[in-house]
């Protein structure tokens, strides 16, 4: 019965904070992101606290560590997969949380460590989830 009540509870939470009513919308994006004092949302063990980073457009950042340091819950926090707790992330200068999530989400590339190919040719493989299809050329 125990059980059966945190499913329920589960079950009637919301599913994510929705995004804002006005929403800010960025032009062009150059790529500065800035981590400030970031704790993950609801963790209950917080597998990041506090983080900080600061990373100019241009620059490459590796991410590194053994499993369940908290790599995943970096990039699920930057995509707004995750939401903070406290703290802020910046895109350009701009809260991530006065950002429709599809727009934050389109201006990262996100590569899994676990791949997929879905039946088709190579180009479907790349053009999956593209607005439009790949020209021919």
């Amino acid at each position: 019965m125990a059980s059966a009540e945190r499913v329920f509870g589960a079950a009637r939470r919301a599913e994510e904070i929705p995004d804002p009513e006005q929403p800010v919308v960025l032009e062009s994006v150059a790529g500065h992101v800035t981590l400030q004092d970031c704790r993950p949302l609801r963790a209950e063990k917080p597998l990041i606290d506090e983080l900080n980073a600061d990373v100019r457009s241009g620059e490459v950042l590796a991410i590194v560590g053994p499993t369940g340091a908290g790599k995943t819950t970096l990039v699920n926090l930057l995509m707004r997969f995750y939401e903070i707790d406290g703290g802020r992330i910046a895109l350009d200068g701009t809260d991530t949380r006065t950002m429709r999530r599809d727009d934050l989400r389109r201006t990262f590339g996100m590569v899994l460590q676990d791949t997929w190919l879905f039946g088709g040719t190579i180009r479907d493989n790349i053009a999956y989830g593209c607005d439009a299809p790949p020209k021919r050329r």
